[in-house]
């Protein structure tokens, strides 16, 4: 499938989620990314995300089902 990331992460959150981003996407914007990804590699990516979220900000993040990357 494919994907568009749009980041609206400030300062060190940007930091690491571009690193992240860079890793599995191609940039196309200052903070936008685009790739073809298989749902694995979807599921992967947001649990990357996940871990590299600062603690203040991952109170934020809704909690997802296991087994569904919609929700």
């Amino acid at each position: 499938m494919m994907v568009i990331f749009i980041s609206q992460c400030e300062k060190n959150a940007l930091k690491k989620t571009r690193r992240v981003l860079d890793a599995f996407a191609n940039r196309i914007g200052d903070n936008t990314w685009q790739t073809v990804i298989t749902e694995e590699g979807l599921n992967t990516v947001k649990k990357m995300l996940r871990q590299t979220a600062e603690k203040k900000h991952r109170r934020l993040l809704p909690p997802t089902p296991r087994g569904n990357i919609n929700g």
